[in-house]
């Protein structure tokens, strides 16, 4: 008999979960913060600016709807958890996440042609949205699309033309590669013995 409860019991969990589940399935979402695109008007993205306060006073936000084909500043796009800044003189992009008072640099981020960096000489805004912001950074036919949304910390790149890799400087000792088959690859870079290596990749 002590069994037959057990299993009765938990048969009872369930079904009171997955009705619950139901009932918040069948409900509006929640809203999400909408991503936000900026136009710097200066140059902000630079060595010494590892940290930065957004927004700053003088950024002009970019209303809803409105897509620039040119930027007085830099490029920032940004949600409640990562911000993007793309830099106008070319100098690549610098992703930030949010800290405490701050917003901190962890990673530059260089398109690549060839083994050659592309100097990013034009921004545009592709969609500007309350669900997405997307500008285009590059030179001529040559550019990489970076995509926010206000729901995730994930910023999506998507080559075009001849731009065939992402170079990414950061300061950091793990790194892990997602693999599709949930075979994530882990590397501690304190167990590596030589300052250049190449990593597999698919």
């Amino acid at each position: 008999m002590k069994h037959q409860w057990f299993i009765l019991s938990v048969m009872f969990v369930v079904s009171t979960t997955m009705g619950e589940l139901k009932r918040d399935l069948s409900a509006p979402p929640p809203q999400m913060p909408a991503p936000v695109l900026y136009d710097t008007t200066t140059a902000v993205l630079t060595s010494a600016n590892a940290k930065l306060m957004l927004p700053e006073k003088s950024w002009s936000e970019i209303q809803k709807g409105q897509l620039p084909s040119k930027f007085q500043g830099d490029a920032v796009l940004v949600n409640s958890k990562v911000a993007v800044v793309v830099g106008k003189d070319g100098s690549g992009v610098g992703l930030y996440a949010r800290d405490k008072d701050s917003w901190t640099r962890y990673a530059h981020l260089v398109p690549v042609i060839k083994n050659t960096p592309l100097r990013l000489t034009g921004i545009k805004a592709v969609t500007n949205t309350e669900e997405l912001v997307v500008i285009e950074a590059g030179s001529g036919e040559h550019a990489v699309w970076f995509s926010l949304s206000g729901a995730e910390p994930i910023v999506k790149t998507t080559p075009k033309g001849k731009v065939e890799a992402l170079r990414i400087t950061t300061l950091c000792r793990l790194c892990v590669f997602p693999d599709f088959f949930a075979d994530d690859l882990l590397l501690d870079a304190r167990e590596i013995p030589v300052d250049h290596t190449e990593i597999p990749g698919g």
